[in-house]
């Protein structure tokens, strides 16, 4: 009997975030979806502090009653720079014997994790991961940044401003008036860097809008206002590229309990949802098109959650903001959709495995021979002047 190698899957998730433990929930739920028939999985787990952990116990929900106590339980992981699959992951207690990894499956949520920081860790250390590459995951975690992409692609966003922390601190009354007779009121205040809600607030007068500023301060560096919408509609749908198609979900719309969606809201089992939503075809349309053309546009990677804004009085589709890694990967969006989770996690590791082998063709050696000592040769490394 022919024995088939099973493909090592490395689920990794948790980080230094404020969405920690969505992190450790959405990874939980993914878990279940993976065919341990075709994977082998090894859990490693990202503390708040910043270590790597694995070990077997990380399978079981119980093992995140304390976190604190999984040090305890667990072994802990050295990263080596250009180690591979074979020897990017050492067992620090194991005599550095390594964690053999042949693609990573990242499930983070928020700062170092999903911005770029630790996908580009996964290509200095040489593997292949699922999410989105470092451009792209670090240009969509910026709600500012990636206005100004969404611009120069002519999609649709809301009107903005932005403020840096020190900007705030030298000029807070010069601010207010500005969005005051600029934006005007209601506006939105959202950190530039966080998810999930988290640290965003509705002001409607310049009092509401100094606390909603000193709010969202608390989670990132810069703050982006946005002019807030009436008769909105929040509507999102995951995007995914199987081979050399894109693929989009049905639309789902998220309805709030009040004037938008909260950290509570999206967390609890009684969030609404409306699926498939109930906005007009042609909106509908728009959404799916738009979505495989940023997803292009872009280089986005693996399954991404996009999340619009439909305003029911102009019809008026706008780009909010791109989750490249939504919570749960939305497996629920692919299987209301009709299509199996399991096989979009299969599509991701495909995609990722081939990328990874792409990316190893290229060269690195520049054929114009340069020498080193000639291009040096009469200067003095020490002189200071």
């Amino acid at each position: 009997m022919i024995k088939i190698m099973k493909t090592r899957l490395g689920l990794i998730f948790g980080g230094r975030s404020a969405e920690h433990e969505i992190s450790v929930i959405s990874a939980m739920h993914v878990l279940h979806f993976i065919d341990k028939e075709k994977y082998s999985v090894t859990p490693i787990y990202i503390s708040r502090q910043g270590v790597f952990y694995t070990g077997e116990q990380l399978l079981n929900t119980e093992c995140y009653k304390s976190l604190e106590a999984i040090p305890g339980m667990c072994g802990e992981i050295l990263v080596k720079p250009g180690g591979g699959s074979e020897n990017a992951f050492i067992l620090s207690e194991a005599a550095g014997k390594p964690l053999k990894i042949d693609v990573l499956l990242p499930v983070f949520h928020g700062p170092n994790g999903e911005d770029g920081t630790l996908q580009g860790l996964f290509e200095m250390l040489d593997v292949a991961y699922t999410s989105c590459p470092v451009l792209s995951s670090a240009l969509c975690r910026d709600k500012v940044v990636f206005k100004f992409v969404m611009q120069a692609m002519g999609i649709p966003v809301l009107e903005f401003d932005w403020l840096y922390r020190w900007d705030w601190e030298g000029g807070r009354s010069g601010i207010v008036s500005q969005i005051s007779g600029g934006l005007g009121f209601p506006v939105i205040i959202k950190p530039v860097s966080s998810g999930s809600s988290i640290g965003i607030r509705i002001a409607k007068c310049e009092k509401e809008l100094e606390a909603s500023v000193d709010t969202a301060l608390k989670f990132s560096e810069r703050v982006v206002i946005e002019k807030l919408m009436n008769n909105f509609r929040e509507v999102n749908c995951a995007v995914l590229k199987q081979r050399d198609e894109v693929l989009v979900t049905e639309c789902e719309e998220e309805i709030p309990h009040g004037e938008m969606l909260t950290f509570t809201d999206k967390y609890t089992d009684n969030l609404k949802r409306n699926f498939p939503c109930t906005i007009p075809q042609e909106a509908r349309n728009t959404i799916w098109d738009m979505s495989k053309r940023i997803y292009r546009g872009i280089d986005c990677k693996g399954t991404v959650r996009m999340d619009y804004l439909y305003d029911e009085v102009s019809g008026e589709v706008y780009m909010n903001e791109i989750n490249t890694i939504a919570g749960a990967l939305s497996y629920d969006l692919w299987e209301g959709s009709g299509i199996s989770f399991t096989e979009i996690i299969n599509s991701m590791v495909d995609e990722a495995l081939s990328r990874y082998e792409g990316k190893r063709q290229l060269s690195c050696i520049n054929e114009n021979h340069i020498d080193i000592v000639d291009c040096l040769n009469g200067v003095d490394l020490f002189d200071k002047g």
